[in-house]
């Protein structure tokens, strides 16, 4: 039991938990860990909403709901339990008192104890739960090897989280884990092979990409500015939902890719489409509104020359656009002011975003599937409804004599001897500038997180994005041993809000995907001065559409990472990586 706690208690990252017990069992001739735990989660009054006549609340950290097995959720207003539990949504709307159901996995519809506006009645409100997590460990030494997970159960599991962890001594250069439930979406040339296939038509290889696009995506409020965020991989696996523009160049960029010729055009300032060449000839899809046309022979693709000179063709047809009324977007097509892409946002939209990361010794990636906590929005500051965040985090062994390759540039520096605990990182000669510094690099936009130390003698800890202009974090002076940790949330992340305005576009706080820590040293000539602990912990948003999640049977999960080729650590020691899955079985 307590093995479990340590090993384990820190990978529930954005959670509020109590481990009630663990066993472990064998199946198939892998072993596996169940852990029973009690979870959390207080209720923001701001966020209480209402449905159905009901006060409702959606979940961060779903479980199984009424509609499929009793739930085990309590709610508690001010410590105290509210039920009747798993009551009628019409009893909850007429009678109330403390009446609640969990009716959906991530919704609770509820009421106070004495039907007062639990938004602004001054309770507090929160809501525990009691969750069977189950872990799968795997240990790997080889680039690329391929393992079974089983899930058990008849219905989809609740995938928790997947962690990526360094346990080796020299780099693991760009990991990554696939599952045979979701297609890999790691670069344009991994989605092309997920998606079509060479026996594919050109016009079968449009729709197939066209439905890739609409199925991956939501329409939420831009976070990035278009030219920055027109890239199908950041699009897909950072962020997952924008409005119409970056549907369709991201839907342009895959065409391209597929060696099809693609196009954009701006319906006036209301709506962006894609256009893709094939049979000799122009076709229109809208990955936005879900929707294309056919022309008159009922098989031809419509183009959208063919909708602005025809607009029965949109509203006469059976095919429904989702989301928008019919003769508006007829509208949209008819009014002569479309525009090329090239005219709307400056030019044709390419992937150069990669998902390629390097994870020093001692540090570890972890993605969570759970409603996430901190988000980027540099324009509308609007909280997406689905989202996700995880962590990269970085705890160097400065025992280890490999601890300096993690090192970004070094300064006067030397490490500790190692004898009676005397080990660390240490100024070299004492009245000389000392200092070190470290780069966190990301494949995902960095929406916070927590640096620092073990600082024997003082020191001081500076940021920056540019490795030029530095903001100090922290400073402390006296000559005296303190572990000390600052969050760098407000630096990384767009703390304000505001209706969208070209103002608002704050390039203090453009989209993060790197920063440097300076860690500097008193500069005296006595005594020792250094660390003698580094933590390095950057909170990540991930889109969980793109996460390799787990299905119930048998999962076949694949793990790939780049040679090292001549490069080795100091030791010597080839990589070694372990992979934790976490999930709740259904």
């Amino acid at each position: 039991m307590h093995y479990f706690i340590k090993k384990y208690k820190k990978l529930f990252l954005f959670s509020s938990y109590l481990i009630l017990g663990v066993y472990t069992y064998t199946l198939q001739g892998k072993q596996y860990i169940n852990s029973r735990i009690s979870h959390t989660e207080i209720l923001i009054p701001s966020k209480v909403g209402s449905e159905n006549g009901c006060y409702a609340y959606n979940l961060k950290y779903p479980c199984i709901p009424d509609g499929e097995n009793p739930s085990n959720l309590v709610l508690h207003e001010n410590g105290i339990e509210l039920g009747p539990a798993h009551s009628a949504h019409s009893q909850i709307r007429k009678k109330g008192k403390g009446r609640f159901s969990h009716w959906k996995s991530d919704l609770l519809y509820f009421s106070s104890s004495d039907n007062s506006d639990p938004r602004n009645n001054g309770r507090k409100y929160k809501v525990v739960t009691t969750h069977n997590i189950v872990f799968s460990e795997e240990i790997i030494t080889v680039n690329f090897h391929q393992y079974q997970i089983s899930v058990q159960g008849k219905k989809e599991p609740f995938t928790r989280y997947i962690k990526i962890e360094n346990i080796g001594e020299s780099e693991i250069i760009n990991p990554k884990v696939i599952s045979d439930n979701v297609l890999d979406m790691s670069s344009v040339q991994s989605i092309l092979n997920g998606v079509i296939t060479d026996s594919m038509s050109d016009k079968e290889k449009a729709i197939k990409l066209w439905e890739f696009v609409k199925d991956n995506r939501y329409n939420w409020y831009s976070p990035e500015r278009k030219n920055n965020l027109a890239d199908p991989v950041k699009y897909f696996n950072v962020y997952g939902y924008e409005f119409c523009s970056i549907s369709a160049y991201s839907l342009e960029a895959l065409w391209e890719g597929a060696g099809l010729k693609g196009r954009c055009w701006g319906l006036g300032s209301e709506h962006v489409v894609a256009e893709v060449f094939y049979d000799n000839k122009w076709h229109m899809f809208d990955p936005h509104y879900e929707i294309f046309y056919f022309c008159r022979d009922n098989k031809t693709i419509a183009s959208v020359e063919n909708l602005e000179n025809n607009p029965a063709l949109i509203i006469q047809s059976d095919r429904k656009p989702f989301g928008c009324k019919i003769r508006w977007l007829a509208k949209l097509y008819k009014n002569k002011k479309r525009k090329l892409n090239s005219e709307i946002e400056g030019g044709d939209y390419v992937s150069k975003h990669t998902m390629n990361i390097v994870l020093r010794p001692g540090e570890f990636l972890i993605r969570n599937w759970e409603i996430g906590a901190k988000y980027h929005d540099n324009c509308y500051h609007k909280e997406p409804p689905v989202y996700a965040n995880g962590k990269i985090v970085y705890t160097p062994d400065l025992t280890k004599i490999n601890c300096l390759e993690g090192l970004h540039k070094m300064v006067n520096i030397k490490l500790g001897e190692g004898g009676k605990g005397d080990f660390g990182i240490y100024i070299d000669k004492p009245g000389e500038r000392s200092y070190i510094i470290y780069k966190v690099e990301s494949p995902y936009v960095i929406v916070g997180g927590k640096v620092g130390g073990g600082f024997v003698g003082g020191g001081k800890m500076y940021i920056s994005f540019d490795e030029e202009d530095w903001t100090k974090i922290w400073e402390k002076e006296e000559a005296k041993d303190i572990e000390h940790y600052e969050e760098i949330d407000l630096i990384v992340n767009n703390p304000t809000g505001g209706r969208y305005r070209t103002a608002d576009w704050n390039p203090e706080f453009n989209a993060k995907y790197f920063y440097f820590i300076k860690y500097e040293f008193i500069n005296d000539s006595g005594g020792k001065s250094g660390l003698n602990k580094v933590m390095l912990s950057t909170d990540i948003q991930v889109a969980p559409k793109s996460l390799p999640a787990l299905d119930s049977g048998l999962n076949n999960i694949c793990f790939s990472r780049a040679d090292n080729g001549e490069k080795r650590s100091l030791t010597g020691n080839s990589p070694i990586v372990k992979i934790i899955y976490a999930w709740e079985e259904n």
